[in-house]
C-alpha cells in the first residue's frame, strides 16, 4: 500500500507514542508553530482595533485566537486520554510492515 506523506508522518508519529506515551508538554511542543502564528495575529490584530479605539473587535479577535488555542488543546488532552486503549487496538506489526515497505519502495 501507498501512503501519502500526511498517512505516513500520521504512522510514525503513533509509533513514536507506542514506545513513549504522548505528554501534553510533547504535543504542544508539535502544535507551537501553529500556536505562535495564531498569537501574533491576534495581538497584532488586537493591538490595531485597540488604536483605533473599536475595542469591540479587538476583544472578538482576542476571544477568537484565545478559543483556537484552548480548543486545540482540549484535542490534546482528550488523544492522551484515549491514547492507553488506541494503544491497544492498534495492529503495530501492520504499522511496522507499512513504514518499513514505504521505506524500501524506489524513489521514496
Amino acid at each position: 500500500m501507498l501512503l501519502t506523506h500526511f498517512q505516513r508522518n500520521l504512522l510514525v508519529q503513533y509509533q513514536r507514542f507506542h514506545q513513549k506515551p504522548p505528554s501534553f508538554g510533547g504535543l504542544i511542543c508539535l502544535y507551537l508553530p501553529a500556536h505562535l502564528m495564531i498569537l501574533v495575529a491576534t495581538v497584532s490584530g488586537g493591538f490595531f482595533f485597540l488604536a483605533n479605539e473599536d475595542i469591540r473587535f479587538a476583544f472578538l479577535l482576542f476571544g477568537i485566537g484565545i478559543g483556537a488555542i484552548l480548543r486545540d488543546w482540549a484535542t490534546l488532552i482528550r488523544l492522551i486520554r484515549a491514547w492507553p486503549v488506541l494503544s491497544q487496538v492498534f495492529n503495530w506489526e501492520q504499522v511496522r510492515a507499512l513504514l518499513q515497505s514505504e521505506d524500501e519502495t524506489p524513489n521514496h
